[in-house]
């Protein structure tokens, strides 16, 4: 049997390695992210440089360390 925690060596709805980004910098700051929709009182996030899922297998956090794919958000635009 595979165990599954070694399968995966990052999540797969990051474009990248979490952590590989800026220092400092997070999925909430990056211009991909993506609140996919609210369900039961919370919004699941998404990379918009990611292949979706309708599950938790693609959800990111917000919180989680920039990954090396990450963008500067625009304000505004």
């Amino acid at each position: 049997a595979i165990d599954r925690a070694k399968r995966y060596k990052a999540r797969r709805g990051h474009a990248g390695y979490p952590g590989e980004g800026p220092q400092g910098e997070f999925c909430k700051t990056c211009e991909q992210i993506v609140g996919s929709g609210r369900y039961g009182g919370r919004t699941y996030f998404k990379c918009a440089l990611t292949k979706w899922t309708h599950g938790k297998a693609t959800d990111i956090k917000a919180n989680d360390p920039a990954c090396g794919k990450w963008e500067m958000a625009r304000d505004g635009e």
